[in-house]
């Protein structure tokens, strides 16, 4: 005897979004996902392979049936038009008095975003969304803008959100910027961490990333990175998991850095202004950071508190962006002492921003013979 699991009436309504050039004319496929892990199987959304039912900014109603899988968890949707990019709104399944909300919010299009024509997705009731504002910081490390999609994603205590492409109307992720962004996605209840990260496939896809803040409805959370995301540096990873609860190191030892900054004496008498320097060591680096006015024949005299960097391997020192000064600068030495060492950095060289940007930086080495010299 055959005994045939029963099947039940789904229906779904699914929301392309009202985005340009937002379609799919091939065929389009879900798989539902219930109670320990069931699923329907691909189900064929659409009546014949030209079917042009998902427009722009349509909203289709379908009637299904499927085996029960009990109350809807997660999806799986894909369409195959390879040609047009389909951008999916959300899904929405109603069955056994259950109605059940998937948000996407994204594209399905081997030209955008992470390049794939399906998606796997978490639903939440009662239908609606979580709103969520990222504020995303990068680096001072960073050179080039990144042109990579990045991408975040919210892991709650029982479910999650899908990846979630953070798209600015402008290029962004520049040394130092900050971007915020607006998501709605579904409800996962309180985030327990997060994963943030980028596809690695465009020109520039090395990010240094600084810090993620969110901010919900109930609190901000921030978490600090500090890392470049990239194939090539660091860990060769393009992502990074941020837990919540997670122990920090324990803070790392202050060292006072006692910086000297020698100033040639010439016929200029234009006072400098704008300038910068960061210093690079063995085991991190003190970034830019601004020095007061330096007038000819000059000695000046900063004093820096920084978590230890190790041993100093070279400065970067020069004119910041801001081109309004149009000086030159002819520094002669910088000396930088610790309570256990001394650097000799011999410059002799002119800085000038009004002769382009090949002249407004420099980088040194500390001299041989004064490279880690100890006091003791």
């Amino acid at each position: 005897m055959l005994f045939y699991e029963l099947e039940i009436d789904y229906t779904i309504t699914i929301k392309t979004g009202d985005r340009e050039n937002s379609t799919t004319n091939g065929p389009v496929y879900i798989n539902i996902f219930g109670r320990d892990n069931q699923s329907t199987g691909y189900i064929l959304l659409t009546n014949s392979p030209n079917d042009k039912s998902f427009q722009q900014g349509s909203i289709e109603t379908l009637q299904i049936k499927a085996i029960d899988i009990g109350k809807p968890r997660s999806i799986i949707i894909r369409h195959e038009d390879d040609i047009n990019g389909w951008f999916l709104d959300y899904v929405e399944i109603s069955v056994n008095k259950f109605l059940i909300r998937f948000i996407a919010n994204r594209w399905l299009n081997t030209k955008k975003n992470d390049q794939q024509l399906f998606v796997e997705l978490f639903g939440s009731e009662p239908p609606g969304s979580a709103a969520y504002t990222l504020e995303v910081q990068t680096g001072n490390e960073q050179i080039e803008p990144l042109d990579s999609p990045v991408y975040v994603q919210f892991y709650g205590a029982t479910t999650k959100t899908p990846k979630l492409f953070l798209e600015p109307k402008t290029a962004c992720f520049a040394r130092d910027s900050c971007e915020n962004f607006d998501i709605s996605t579904n409800n996962i209840g309180e985030i327990r961490k997060i994963v943030i990260g980028h596809e690695g496939n465009g020109a520039v896809s090395d990010w240094h990333l600084k810090n993620v803040k969110i901010q919900t409805t109930d609190e901000q959370l921030k978490f600090d990175v500090n890392k470049w995301l990239s194939r090539t540096k660091y860990d060769q990873k393009l992502s990074i998991e941020l837990n919540r609860n997670e122990r920090r190191p324990p803070s790392p030892t202050t060292v006072t850095y006692l910086v000297k900054i020698h100033t040639v004496d010439t016929e200029q008498t234009d006072r400098i202004e704008n300038i910068e320097m960061s210093i690079q060591g063995s085991t991190g680096q003190i970034d830019k950071f601004s020095l007061k006015d330096h007038m000819k024949s000059s000695l000046d005299r900063f004093k820096i508190e920084h978590a230890d960097i190790g041993n100093i391997e070279s400065i970067t020192i020069g004119f910041n962006d801001d081109k309004r000064q149009q000086v030159a600068w002819l520094l002669e030495s910088v000396d930088i002492e610790t309570i256990e060492t001394f650097y000799h950095f011999q410059a002799q060289c002119w800085l000038s921003n009004r002769l382009g940007s090949n002249f407004t930086w420099t980088t040194i080495r500390p001299d041989k013979n004064n490279d880690c010299n100890n006091f003791f």
